[in-house]
């Protein structure tokens, strides 16, 4: 009687850490859940369902296509003014920014649902993580949210704006300007959980400096598998980055010409406001990519400075903890396709060229 008992309180343990691990995934991904359940890209036990979600995923690239080609199309309209087609220009390159983040869904789809099985699997050992602990998990939140707020209060009035202005005038273009965010993904969550994950890592190992009783083969174990989270990230969207960031310096470029050619007071705030909003968001994606690369370097110089000495007679430990060294030697980097690495520094060099390559086009139409 008492084993079935047992066996039950087990049974009953294992159904609350799976709903838990669920609950947090969904926080982790937060406002990307419905985009994700919306295009078929979440985790479904039944196989009907999956092949429904693939048939989605297909449905939603083909859709979003389609609006893209529709809008070159209609935006092709042949016009004496050079402003106008620099404007039709500009659609152009917004209609292929959400073609571009819309790709993962098809070419990627794979990875991106390994991305959310890691994100739970990674997260069932928080529950039982200990105050301190929780309290980095409920800061590294905050700051996300603070960073999404901003981007999405500029996503809306650009929306908004951008969107209404073609229906007031009356050109019969229902979609122009930016596509709605169900068109968009972009690995903002999946990112800045893998980040804190490694500022949790470091702490484990500070605190087993100190003396504190924890596991080493554990603490390897989940820095593995972060590293790991991380390395699919950078996989997945890399193509994605290069595209977004080529399209936000052209559009910067192109709005650099309109702003000097045209004198209407609602196509410059227009075109300021997309052209503010295009700098913030590629300040945003280096300032994570710098924040995952320093959090992930963080580590070695941690190992080195809290827990290495007090190892040193310890062999068995020691190994693990130089296995360890050398894992995190090599910084978790989101690459830009093969153009470089996301950080401050790609940033600034990325504006200085935008500004160089303005110039010379500016030199040409004149």
């Amino acid at each position: 009687m008492e084993f079935v008992r047992k066996a039950y309180g087990d049974k009953q343990r294992k159904r609350q850490a799976s709903s838990k691990c669920i609950s947090r995934a969904d926080r982790v991904f937060k406002r990307c859940v419905f985009f994700h359940k919306f295009v078929g890209i979440w985790l479904e036990k039944d196989r009907s369902q999956r092949l429904l979600d693939r048939l989605k995923g297909y449905v939603s690239a083909a859709f979003t296509l389609g609006i893209c080609i529709f809008q070159i199309v209609m935006l092709s309209v042949e016009s004496s003014s050079v402003v106008t087609v620099l404007q039709n220009a500009m659609e152009a390159m917004v209609s292929i920014a959400a073609t571009v983040k819309v790709a993962p869904i098809v070419l990627k789809r794979n990875n991106l649902l390994i991305l959310i099985r890691k994100t739970k699997e990674i997260a069932a050992p928080l529950h039982a993580s200990k105050i301190k602990e929780r309290k980095i998990v409920d800061r590294w939140l905050n700051n996300q949210d603070k960073i999404l707020k901003i981007l999405l209060t500029s996503y809306t009035f650009t929306f908004s704006s951008y969107s209404l202005f073609p229906l007031l005038k009356e050109n019969g273009l229902p979609f122009t300007g930016r596509l709605p965010a169900i068109c968009y993904v972009n690995p903002w969550y999946p990112t800045i959980f893998a980040a804190h994950e490694l500022e949790l890592v470091k702490h484990l190992i500070v605190e087993l400096g100190n003396g504190k009783d924890r596991n080493v083969k554990q603490i390897i174990i989940r820095h593995a598998m972060v590293l790991d989270y991380g390395e699919i990230i950078c996989e997945t969207y890399s193509a994605t980055l290069i595209m977004q960031h080529l399209n936000c310096s052209i559009f910067l470029c192109l709005s650099g010409l309109v702003t000097m050619k045209t004198s209407d007071m609602f196509a410059l705030l227009k075109i300021g406001s997309l052209s503010l909003i295009g700098i913030i968001t590629m300040l945003i994606i280096c300032f994570v990519g710098e924040m995952v690369m320093s959090s992930s370097l963080e580590i070695a110089s941690t190992i080195e400075s809290s827990v290495y000495k007090d190892y040193r007679n310890d062999v068995a430990n020691l190994k693990l903890l130089n296995f360890m060294l050398m894992r995190a030697q090599k910084p978790l980097c989101m690459m830009v396709c093969t153009q470089g690495k996301l950080s401050l520094r790609f940033f600034s060099e990325n504006i200085n060229k935008v500004a160089s390559f303005f110039i010379y086009l500016k030199t040409l139409v004149e």
